[in-house]
């Protein structure tokens, strides 16, 4: 058995050239026709539709990582990042970001220690322009649908999110996740197209991930989820129209 049939559970040439990658989120919410596939192998679950495949990759910037760097191997040449992130700054619960760069500070060791030397990571092959565009094409936007453009922090840890709070701010960070680093990383290594897409569960120093959410909370989670769901979606199938 290949290395692409036991990791993603089908064969390389069943993914498309669009790829949508997300650490947790169900391919259901991805389904749009009763033609979809989906399959799970060693490591990853996929789920493909006519004009994208989405990847459940789990939580971690290695495991997404290491999705990108294997889907070299198959059709793959266009990428999308959906995950949830941590406001910080001005964001609040619900809103969406694109992210821009991030911050790769993905070791828990140099976090604990307090060693490291962290940088930015800057997609060489950009979709959000163009994401950005046919999306003020399609007109009767509301302020709820506004997607900022932000810089994110990719950090190795959830407990120490609150002291490094003054740090995040410093480096105008708008939102803190814990894969958007890698996934540029390889995207840059493999020269991908890619885009990032993250909405906001939580608040740092103020509003835990771990809290319980209240039903205002939780509505505005799930409407801004399937708002950043319906985007990428959308436009994948735009561009391939």
């Amino acid at each position: 058995m290949n290395a692409v049939k036991r990791l993603f559970g089908v064969e390389a040439k069943d993914i498309q050239e669009d790829v949508i990658l997300t650490p947790f989120l169900d391919c259901a919410y991805f389904a749009h026709s009763d033609k979809a596939k989906k399959a799970k192998g060693f490591l990853f679950e996929v789920f493909t539709e006519e004009h994208y495949s989405v990847i459940k990759t789990g939580v971690g910037a290695s495991f997404v990582g290491d999705a990108v760097m294997y889907l070299a191997q198959t059709p793959c040449k266009k990428l999308y990042f959906l995950g949830s992130c941590a406001g910080c700054g001005h964001s609040e619960v619900g809103d969406i970001l694109l992210a821009e760069k991030a911050l790769a500070a993905e070791s828990f060791t140099d976090i604990i220690e307090e060693n490291g030397r962290y940088a930015f990571v800057i997609p060489k092959k950009s979709l959000h322009e163009d994401l950005l565009k046919w999306r003020a094409s399609c007109g009767n936007q509301q302020e709820k649908d506004v997607i900022q453009q932000a810089n994110i922090a990719t950090l190795g840890s959830l407990s120490q999110q609150d002291r490094l709070t003054a740090f995040l701010k410093q480096h105008g960070i708008s939102g803190v996740d814990m894969e958007v680093s890698a996934f540029f990383s390889a995207a840059n290594k493999r020269n991908c197209a890619c885009c990032a897409l993250l909405y906001v569960t939580d608040i740092i120093g103020e509003k835990s991930f771990f809290r319980a959410l209240t039903n205002e909370e939780r509505a505005k989670i799930k409407e801004a989820r399937q708002r950043a769901v319906t985007l990428v979606c959308d436009f994948i199938r735009s561009q391939n129209a």
